[in-house]
C-alpha cells in the first residue's frame, strides 16, 4: 500500500476520524490548531461560502460549522469524505461532498468566497507543486485562502530534520521559511496579509491568511 492508497482504506478512515481525539496530548493539540485556521479565517473578512480541501475526515468543519458557512467538503478519497460525516449535523445546511485533486478542482472560477487547504503543501517538496495548489485556490475564489504550512524555522522542524539525517531516511513533510512561502503565495495570485502558528519558532504548523492580488 502506498502512502496515498491508505487514505482510500474505510478501515483507515475509520482510524483517522478518532486520531485526533485520542489522549490529551492530540485533542490539545487538535484544539490550538482549530484556533489558529479561525484566526486566519477571520484575517480574511467575511466570508459565507468556503470550500474545505482536502476535507478528509472533516477535522476542520467544526470551525466552519462556527462561522455559519457554507462548505464544500472535497478530498480525492470518498472513503475520508463518509467518514467526516460525523460532523454535518453542526450545520444548518449540510457540507456539500466532492471528490477531487487541489491540483485541478472541478469548480468555475470565484464561484465560492474562500478555501481553507490544511494540512496539505507540506507534503510536497517541490516549490512548483506548492504554487500549482494555491494558484488553483486563487483561481476558484473570489476573497482568499487560509493554507497551513510547516515553519522550517521552528524548533520541532528542526528536530525532525535531525531524526532523518540519523536514520538516513527521507520524510515526506517538507517546511519552508515564511518568507518562501509568502513568496510562492504572491507568484501563485495571493497575497499574504497574515501568519498564525501554534506556538511560534516551536511548532511547524502555521496558518496563513492569503486575499487575492488586485491584478487577478
Amino acid at each position: 500500500m502506498t502512502y496515498g492508497d491508505k487514505y482510500k482504506s474505510y478501515t483507515y478512515a475509520a482510524y483517522y476520524v478518532g486520531k485526533h481525539e485520542k489522549g490529551m496530548g492530540r485533542r490539545l493539540s487538535t484544539w490550538r490548531e482549530r484556533r489558529v485556521v479561525a484566526a486566519a479565517l477571520r484575517a480574511l473578512g467575511p466570508v459565507t461560502t468556503v470550500l474545505d480541501i482536502p476535507s478528509g475526515t472533516g477535522r476542520f468543519l467544526p470551525v466552519l460549522a462556527q462561522f455559519r458557512m457554507h462548505v464544500i467538503a472535497s478530498d480525492l478519497s470518498t472513503e475520508m469524505l463518509q467518514a467526516g460525516h460525523i460532523h454535518y449535523d453542526r450545520f444548518v445546511h449540510p457540507p456539500r461532498p466532492v471528490v477531487a485533486s487541489a491540483f485541478q478542482i472541478p469548480m468555475a472560477d470565484e464561484s465560492v468566497d474562500a478555501a481553507l487547504c490544511s494540512r496539505l503543501v507540506h507534503h510536497f517538496a517541490l516549490p512548483e507543486q506548492r504554487i500549482a495548489v494555491m494558484r488553483e485556490l486563487a483561481r476558484i475564489c473570489r476573497v482568499g485562502a487560509v493554507v497551513t504550512f510547516f515553519d522550517a524555522a521552528s524548533l520541532k522542524h528542526r528536530r525532525r530534520l535531525r531524526r532523518r539525517m540519523r536514520r538516513g531516511k527521507v520524510g515526506n513533510r517538507h517546511a519552508v521559511t515564511r518568507r518562501e512561502f509568502a513568496d510562492e503565495a504572491e507568484e501563485a495570485g495571493l497575497s499574504c496579509v497574515s501568519m498564525h502558528a501554534l506556538l511560534r519558532f516551536h511548532s511547524e504548523l502555521t496558518a496563513a491568511a492569503l486575499v487575492k492580488r488586485d491584478d487577478q
